[in-house]
Order: structure tokens, then C-alpha cells, then sequence
């Protein structure tokens, strides 16, 4: 029912769905309030999206969903707190949204199932709580465009299958000791997946961790806007000229690295290291 205009309100006949399993409203020209009783009827759900309507108010927590659950309540106008969710969800998206609350300190507490997660433009406060660490699906994590504070959490180097980091546009800054930088030593060693890492315009300072260049999978390593030292450690090239050995001299995939806000792409850059 996507795109489908239902009128401007959750229509009251779902109230006798009881087997429905995918609900599809977005698009709908839907807005104000869900009513508790859509709440309520939700629990059997394989799909709920609601995304890129007017609908507003606080989200009820905890939040009853079905196990393997998709759910989707992008671009809306809810507020106030992120609910805590029961149910092995698989997919959670609650960006563009008014979301002001800090992250729950339980959120990873019964997310193992979950390899999407996004709470992207928002109005996020305060840390990323070291349980984070404990959904161990999780491919996409995109907390860009909120008021995150404080250090990446250790706990991050459990995501062995994330292929995608962003935290862009973020207050993050961490007090790790000078020898390791701002930037946790750890994020090289730990992602075997990672695709893109996106910390933009936050407040990390120091030298970029050499640890970066282990990741072989990595195509997009944004730092612009931060206070780093710009000086791309020589182990960036050393491991360009690894993989092209290994792909015998032929040209792997770049990298591309961008600094103030201006893309460079490492394969273009391998001269530098000698």
C-alpha cells in the first residue's frame, strides 16, 4: 500500500487485521498520532513500514515487534525517546526522525538478529554505550547527523561482519592516549568486512591509525573535517603494493581517502610512499 493515499490518519479497519504480517504505508500522506491500539497489533508483523509521512509523537517503549522483524519509521516527525525493542528485529530504521533521547545503554541486549540499524539526522545525545558491542549481525550502522559525544567504544571491534560505518557529523572525539590517536587502534584489526567508514566532520585529532590500511575490504575512508594529522601513513601504500602483487601487478580497487573535504584516491597516491 505504499504511495497509496489512505487519508491523513492510521485507518481504524486495521484493528480486525489479526493475521496481517506486511504492512506497507509509506509514502501514505499519513500524519499525526498512531493510535495505542496500532501498537498493540503490531506484534505479529514480518514488516512494518511507515516512512516518509507526518506521523508524530513518542514511540511506545518497550516495543512489542515479531522476531525477524523489518521495521522502518524513516522520516517522520517522532520524538522524545528511542524504545527499547522486544524481539529479535533484523532491520531497524528510525533516521530523519526527532529522536532527542541518548542511545538506550541496553541496545544490543536482544539485537543479535539485527544487521541494519540506522539512527541517522536526529537529535542523539551523549555516548555510544559500550553494549553496542553485542549484535553480532550487524552489517550497516549509521549514526551521522546527531550530537553523539565522547570516544567510539572498544566494543565496536566485535562487529566482524559490518560493512558499513557511518558517524559523520557527530561531536565524537575520545580520549585515547597520544601514541594511538583519537582514533582507537583497534578499528584496523577488527572489521574484515568493512566497506566504508565515514567519520566526517566530528572532532578527532592525531595521527590516522596505520591499523586502517589491514583492512582489505575498505573503498571509502572519510576523515574530513576532523583535527587529524594529515600525513597518510606509509602503511596505506605498503599494503597498495601487497595487493597488487597479489593480483599479479594488476590494479587492485582504490581507496579513497578524503581529507578536508576533498576526495584522493590512494591508487592515484601510491608514488608518495616510495
Amino acid at each position: 500500500m505504499g504511495n497509496c493515499h489512505l487519508g491523513t490518519s492510521i485507518p481504524a479497519w486495521l484493528k480486525s487485521q489479526k493475521k496481517l504480517k506486511h504492512l506497507d504505508f509509506s509514502y501514505a500522506s499519513i500524519s499525526g498520532t498512531i493510535p495505542s491500539w496500532f501498537w498493540e497489533t503490531i506484534s505479529n508483523l514480518a514488516l512494518l513500514n511507515v516512512s516518509f509521512n507526518q506521523l508524530h509523537g513518542q514511540l511506545p517503549s518497550p516495543l512489542n515487534v515479531a522476531p525477524n522483524a523489518f521495521i522502518d519509521l524513516s522520516s517522520n516527525l517522532f520524538e522524545g525517546l528511542i524504545p527499547f525493542l522486544v524481539g529479535e528485529i533484523e532491520f531497524l530504521n528510525l533516521s530523519n526522525d526527532t529522536l532527542s533521547s541518548p542511545i538506550p545503554g541496553d541496545i544490543g541486549a536482544s539485537m543479535s538478529k539485527l544487521w541494519f540499524l540506522s539512527l541517522s539526522s536526529n537529535q542523539i545525545t551523549e555516548d555510544i554505550p559500550a553494549s553496542i558491542g553485542n549484535m553480532p549481525s550487524i552489517q550497516v550502522i549509521d549514526f551521522s547527523g546527531n550530537n553523539l559525544t565522547g570516544k567510539l567504544p572498544s566494543s565496536i571491534g566485535n562487529f566482524s561482519l559490518l560493512t558499513v560505518l557511518d558517524l559523520k557529523m557527530n561531536n565524537l572525539l575520545g580520549e585515547i592516549p597520544a601514541s594511538l590517536g583519537s582514533i582507537p587502534q583497534w578499528i584496523g584489526e577488527s572489521f574484515t568486512s568493512l566497506k566504508i567508514i565515514s567519520l566526517q566532520s566530528n572532532a578527532f585529532s592525531r595521527e590516522l591509525p596505520s591499523k586502517l590500511s589491514s583492512i582489505s575490504s575498505l573503498q571509502v575512508l572519510d576523515l574530513a573535517e576532523n583535527k587529524l594529522n594529515c600525513i597518510i601513513p606509509a602503511s596505506f601504500g605498503e599494503a597498495y603494493e601487497a595487493e597488487k602483487t597479489s593480483e599479479n601487478d594488476s590494479a587492485p580497487p582504490s581507496m579513497d581517502l578524503i581529507f578536508k573535504s576533498h576526495p584522493q584516491s590512494l591508487t592515484a597516491r601510491t608514488t608518495m610512499f616510495g
